[in-house]
């Protein structure tokens, strides 16, 4: 079984977490940077992989990543997702 971490909390731009997604879940270079392309790579994994993924919870973009993970999850037998909330401090 494959297991990977993901601090989807450490990034900021849409760009720079469809890189990270890229890189650590080893995405082919086609992979599209989009949702609907995150979706169907999660739904080709084809070794049982368990994903713990950090998430800052205050952040829109990084629920609807999780929301993208918890519907492949639904599609896809061979993944399983762990979530985390990670409450990001503001500076006052």
């Amino acid at each position: 079984m494959n297991n990977i971490t993901l601090k989807l909390d450490k990034f900021n731009t849409k760009k720079e977490l469809h890189g990270y997604l890229k890189k650590k879940l080893k995405f082919p270079d086609y992979y599209g940077e989009n949702l609907d392309a995150l979706f169907d790579c999660l739904t080709d994994i084809s070794t049982d992989t368990a994903v713990d993924i950090r998430y800052d919870a205050e952040n829109e973009f990084q629920k609807t990543v999780l929301k993208v993970f918890s519907d492949a999850v639904s599609q896809n037998t061979h993944l399983a997702i762990i979530k985390t909330k990670v409450n990001k401090k503001k500076p006052e």
